[in-house]
């Protein structure tokens, strides 16, 4: 039945009441006008935008809630009341989280075996046996057989969607190299169904995945360090109106996306292969279209402060918690990255002194770390996986590019005080290495050590695996190769999507072309055009 449903997303959601239901069918009224209720249904039925009816009719189907074993049942239920909120964390208006994947999971096994498989991890990271490693394993086989097995109209919006929870799954167990190659394949199979015509709901369905593909784009740029973004800049794409005040926490977090992928676009079109103090004084200068993209970025993000200022002094004072830790993550992240725009846009290598204002420039992002970390020490203390930003990456960056020890130290301690999961960051992998880097310093012989996380975990002995458990080689049922290799018979080689086929054979059904990301070198005639 499932292979019959659209892959269409679901118009926006109706609220609910008890005398809207008809006594004879108990069915909805409002559903059957051709708008969608709020996720729960008592008939437990899939409500979906059908693609062989008109554009605002919506198909009721039957849903899988009655094909679920109870211990799936059990599952699903606590991603839904615990797991996605750990997901989403902040970002609790997200649409992807709050509605469409719980209505996906209704209506797609594939879906449905991947968010069960990540409740089922939830549970064993906290509480290991060998019934939890079982199911998740279990579940996590069954997505990817499902996925696979998906008719051609369904198969992008659904594979995206299990492609989120899998690079979540594998991120929350520390693979990220295995995280990495999901998002890279999922993140080539949207930038093609990005520039395919599409009718208006599918257009919002585009617009809730871009949203948690970007964030993961930007993660995972940031922990790489010379690694390139792959989601594509769209010319089209007006850069956000901001105003005098934003009319909400998150349209000023998709606003402030904008920038971030863009510039870290900008600062790795050109990858060089020596650290900063190695490079010329003249370096940027060497690049004077990017200098000149990081000024214009650098201009906008200051219309997004005024705006997100205007916010701030307009509704502060109603803010619950969740939503004054938003705002805290918001100025944070804004800070960090118009720190780093300004480094990098004006020629300076590593032994200048940095002027006092830079200075304390680096000192308010440690403050409102601080904040942060202080104002949700519950959150922070959940050693589960977040899918939004956080404080990690910033205070990694602090530990690295901070002039002096005062401030690196400041670092290491709060990045102490982090247990939980950012995306692609790991506070305690993150903490040993910033710690290495300090002793080195310390002893004179630190300087020169620059980059990303991954670059530098040798030296502290930190070792990130790349496969789910590197250890089980034999592929049977119950271990855990067989998930990441598609019961494909090809080995090791094959992982996830990534290896598999499967991005290709979605890439020959839509007319995928072949994209090329090479390094980009700037001569004097380079425009942003040829960045994106």
């Amino acid at each position: 039945m499932a292979d019959r449903i659209s892959a269409e997303p679901l118009p926006p959601k109706a609220k609910r009441s008890r005398s809207k239901f008809t006594k004879s069918r108990g069915a909805c009224l409002t559903c059957n006008t051709g708008r969608i209720c709020e996720y729960h249904n008592p008939q437990d039925e899939a409500i979906v935008l059908s693609q062989n009816h008109a554009q605002n009719r919506v198909t009721i189907l039957p849903g899988l809630g009655s094909t679920r074993s109870s211990k799936e049942h059990r599952y699903f239920d606590q991603f839904r009341r615990t797991t996605m909120y750990g997901l989403m964390g902040v970002n609790n208006d997200s649409e992807f989280w709050r509605r469409m994947i719980l209505q996906l999971s209704e209506a797609y096994p594939a879906v449905l075996h991947a968010v069960i498989a990540i409740s089922a991890l939830h549970e064993h990271l906290s509480r290991p046996s060998a019934a939890t490693e079982r199911v998740y394993l279990q579940q996590y086989n069954k997505s990817i057989r499902y996925i696979r097995s998906l008719e051609s109209h369904d198969k992008i919006q659904v594979t995206l969607a299990c492609c989120i929870i899998f690079v979540c799954l594998e991120n929350a167990q520390g693979n990220h190299e295995r995280a990495l190659e999901h998002l890279e394949n999922g993140l080539r199979v949207y930038n093609v169904w990005a520039l395919q015509d599409v009718r208006p709901a599918v257009k919002q369905a585009q617009e809730n995945i871009l949203e948690i593909f970007t964030r993961f784009d930007v993660q995972a740029t940031s922990f790489w360090d010379s690694r390139k973004p792959l989601l594509v800049p769209n010319n089209n794409s007006n850069e956000p109106e901001c105003g005098d005040r934003f009319p909400s926490l998150h349209a000023a977090s998709i606003a402030q996306q904008y920038y971030e992928l863009r510039v870290f676009y900008v600062l790795t079109a050109v990858s060089p292969k020596t650290s900063r103090h190695e490079r010329p004084a003249n370096f940027e200068a060497m690049f004077p279209h990017r200098t000149k993209l990081l000024h214009s970025f650098n201009i906008g993000m200051l219309n997004w402060k005024r705006a997100f200022d205007g916010l701030c002094h307009a509704d502060a004072h109603k803010w619950n918690a969740s939503e004054i830790h938003r705002s805290l993550l918001l100025k944070l992240h804004y800070q960090s990255l118009s720190l780093v725009v300004d480094l990098r846009a004006n020629s300076r290598v590593e032994t200048d002194l940095l002027p006092a204002s830079e200075t304390q420039r680096f000192q308010a992002i440690i403050d409102i770390s601080r904040s942060v970390v202080l104002h949700a020490a519950s959150v922070y203390n959940d050693e589960f996986l977040t899918a939004d930003g956080g404080v990690i990456a910033p205070l990694y960056f602090i530990a690295m590019s901070a002039p002096n020890h005062h401030l690196y130290e400041q670092a290491i301690e709060l990045l102490k005080m982090v247990k939980k999961k950012e995306g692609f960051w790991q506070a305690s992998a993150v903490l040993k290495v910033a710690e290495k880097v300090a002793e080195r310093r310390r002893e004179g012989t630190g300087d020169h050590l620059h980059g990303g996380v991954l670059q530098l975990a040798e030296l502290a002995d930190v070792k990130f695996r790349t496969e789910l458990f590197p250890e089980n080689e034999e592929l049977t049922e119950r271990e855990p190769g067989l998930a990441c290799r598609l019961e494909s018979g090809r080995g090791s080689e094959d992982s996830g999507l990534a290896g598999s086929g499967f991005v290709q054979e979605i890439a020959k059904e839509v007319g995928m072309p072949t994209v090329s990301f090479e390094e980009i070198m700037f001569g004097d005639d380079v425009s942003w055009e040829a960045l994106s």
